[in-house]
């Protein structure tokens, strides 16, 4: 189990449902890699940056963070340059 598996496998969901919500890409890891859940100074779970940087890869040009609604979702044209919505 690596870093790059985990990523590769929120970036199927991602593709394949068009949308990745945070709490369902902590939810996976938790099922198949669960060293891969941290938990950040304010207690809540998070992606480890590891496969936060694999994924980044995976998905630099095809996704955007959503910020408000904590999800990764695919681009559209009307978003701007970077990786995160306003």
């Amino acid at each position: 189990m690596s870093a790059q598996e985990a990523a590769k496998a929120l970036a199927a969901v991602l593709g394949s449902q068009g949308v990745l919500y945070q709490s369902d890409a902590i939810e996976l890891l938790h099922r198949r890699w669960a060293s891969f859940v941290k938990q950040n100074d304010n207690g809540t779970e998070s992606v480890a940056k590891s496969v936060l940087v694999e994924f980044r890869k995976l998905t630099e040009t095809s996704a955007i963070w959503d910020r408000a609604n904590k999800c990764w979702r695919l681009r559209v044209t009307t978003d701007g340059q970077g990786r995160s919505s306003a």
